[in-house]
């Protein structure tokens, strides 16, 4: 009886199965035109481009240049292609380039998602969205250009497109801009920069870096963040592989989780007096990152932080009381191959037995007061002394502590630098 029921449950989930497989190759779409398949909208007289089968790996012939038409003929009828479906050239390969016409409204969900291979598209005055994940993953796409009839452009549209080296927008357009022709997208109303490119340069008008603007921009060599910027969001220059110099504002007040993660070029930043939180990982695998400055008005350190690895040699932390700040993690912070050991921590003066009873800070073996070349755990004229003489030739080793400025040579700039501390400019 048991094996009897078992049987008729199978054939009762085989029949299932098969009907929704019918259902779906019935419904995928309602017909296709020159190897591309439509779907007829509800009005009767327009249609939409769509997949050309629900596994989402259809059309994968098509390579080359495609011209998508206007409007297509069927059964005596001619429609008008008015959008782009979901997932309609997903992973379509092998496009080199395409002209969207000139009818069409919205590109949508995942519309041309992964097509690797494409290098320019042109989007017509016509389009109203471009919705999420439109044209993620073209990793050859060159130049964008953005019409003025564009009103939204959804989350990850754009993102990881790592060959953007221009981007524009139509200067017609109320929603979005390229203002300074800065080879970005910018949300007009909160100026905020939704997506970047390779040659991007930030507009001094600019108050927040969207989450992912710059994702995978690897060419990305330069970036000077301006003063008027006071938020970096999550992930927003993730994997600038290239970017060896970075400038960040001093009025950025946040740094989000993964904002400049596996920058992998950088050497040296500097976070201003203005930053109050940085977020999980923010700085993780920066492998080459050797120095670092924190500025003073850090309350909150996320997990990972500065996972930076084993490079990083020299940390100035201007925090006058790390027992107060808020760690998302306090036992790995630093993790990810920083030595503890050889990395030199350099502290306001009056705060050295603070940073050796607080952890993260109390891992580390040298902790030093900033601008203290001496080891008397104060700051003077004396410590100038000391750096004269070695630059003089009247002392031969070079302690590190003698590299305040920790560029990793001792220069008159360190001469500057503890002046700086005696004034109080740091």
């Amino acid at each position: 009886m048991e094996t009897t029921l078992n049987s008729r449950f199978f054939r009762v989930q085989l029949m299932l199965v098969l009907i929704i497989v019918t259902v779906f190759s019935v419904e995928a779409y309602d017909f296709m035109e020159n190897g591309i398949a439509y779907n007829i909208n509800e009005d009767g007289a327009s249609v939409e481009v769509t997949y050309q089968s629900p596994t989402q790996s259809g059309y994968s012939n098509l390579t080359g240049d495609l011209e998508i038409p206007s409007s297509v003929h069927h059964n005596g009828t001619e429609y008008t292609v008015t959008s782009i479906g979901d997932l309609a050239f997903f992973r379509c390969g092998g496009l080199t380039s395409v002209v969207i016409p000139n009818h069409v409204t919205k590109i949508s969900f995942r519309a041309f998602f992964e097509c690797t291979g494409l290098i320019s598209v042109e989007i017509p005055n016509s389009v109203k969205e471009i919705d999420n994940s439109a044209f993620y993953g073209c990793l050859n796409l060159s130049s964008l250009h953005i019409p003025g009839s564009v009103e939204s452009i959804g989350a990850l549209a754009f993102m990881n497109c790592c060959g953007l080296s221009s981007i524009t927008v139509e200067e017609s357009n109320a929603f979005y801009d390229s203002r300074d022709n800065c080879n970005a997208i910018i949300e007009t109303s909160t100026n905020t920069l939704v997506k970047g490119s390779n040659n991007s340069v930030i507009p001094s008008s600019i108050e927040s870096i969207d989450m992912f603007a710059f994702v995978n921009c690897t060419v990305l060599e330069s970036i000077v963040i301006p003063n008027s910027v006071t938020k970096i969001e999550k992930s927003a220059f993730h994997a600038c592989l290239g970017l060896t110099s970075l400038t960040i504002g001093n009025s950025v007040t946040s740094i989000g989780e993964t904002a400049f993660s596996y920058c992998k070029g950088l050497i040296s930043v500097i976070i201003p007096n203005s930053v109050v939180s940085i977020g999980d990982r923010a700085f993780s695998s920066c492998d080459r990152l050797s120095s670092m400055t924190i500025g003073s008005s850090v309350s909150s350190i996320g997990s990972l932080a500065f996972g930076c690895g084993g490079a990083l040699s020299s940390i100035t932390c201007k925090i006058s009381a790390p027992q107060n700040v808020a760690y998302g993690d306090p036992y790995h912070i630093f993790d990810n191959g920083v030595n503890k050991e050889t990395c030199i921590l350099r502290v306001p003066m009056g705060t050295l037995e603070l940073y050796r009873t607080t952890m993260p800070w109390s891992e580390f073996t040298n902790i030093v007061v900033e601008g203290d070349v001496n080891n008397d755990e104060a700051v003077t004229s004396a410590d100038v002394t000391t750096l004269y003489d070695f630059m003089l030739g009247n002392t031969n080793e070079a302690p590190a502590s003698y590299d305040v400025d920790g560029d990793g040579v001792v220069t008159t700039a360190d001469i500057t630098a503890i002046y700086n501390v005696i004034l109080g400019l740091q």
